[in-house]
């Protein structure tokens, strides 16, 4: 089940908190078997600041050369 924002905010408030689960529960009257099921849903769940595929285009870059010849026959200022 995806995770609400609600009970994000709750799952990030209590470990930030320092208190238990049960007594961040009974802090904020939360039922403490519920909040055991969306702290589940959560740990499963995608971050939201975790590292995504992002889809992106690649284009090749245009690459340019000049190409000298060397003639060692010949010398210099003639072709």
């Amino acid at each position: 089940m995806a995770v609400t924002t609600k009970w994000r905010q709750h799952i990030e408030a209590c470990q930030r908190s320092g208190l238990s689960q049960a007594e961040y529960c009974a802090e904020q009257q939360l039922n403490v078997r519920t909040f055991t099921v969306r702290l589940s849903d959560y740990r499963k769940s995608p971050k939201l600041d975790s590292t995504a595929l992002i889809p992106m285009q690649i284009k090749p870059a245009v690459i340019e050369a000049i190409v000298f010849t060397y003639n060692p026959r010949s010398s210099p200022g003639t072709a």
